[in-house]
């Protein structure tokens, strides 16, 4: 399990089969975007491929270790396994449970 900022990678089993392949954009598979800067947690799409499903959930098989970056945290260096690539809420009990954001 992998922690960077507002995304959580989950190890799970396999992608589901109603998900569908998302193309990488410049070489590269955008996980999250900040909203508050714009900033994006990145990986290869060389070494990984990023799926999503009607649900809206998102999976990352990572073929071989390769980095997830982000301008703001350090480089987290992630093991070949199959992701559920989840956002992180925030909660604050005067309040409803919202996304954290970059």
């Amino acid at each position: 399990m992998y922690r960077q900022g507002d995304v959580l990678l989950v190890p799970v089993a396999e992608i589901p089969e109603d998900a569908v392949e998302v193309k990488a954009v410049d070489g590269v598979h955008v996980l999250a975007l900040g909203e508050s800067t714009g900033h994006a947690h990145t990986m290869t799409a060389q070494t990984t491929s990023f799926w999503r499903t009607p649900g809206g959930q998102s999976f990352l098989r990572v073929l071989t270790e390769t980095p997830l970056i982000h301008q703001e945290h350090g480089v987290i260096p992630v093991a070949p396994v199959i992701y559920l690539v989840t956002p992180q809420a925030e909660y604050d009990p005067t309040v409803e449970a919202r996304r954290v954001t970059d």
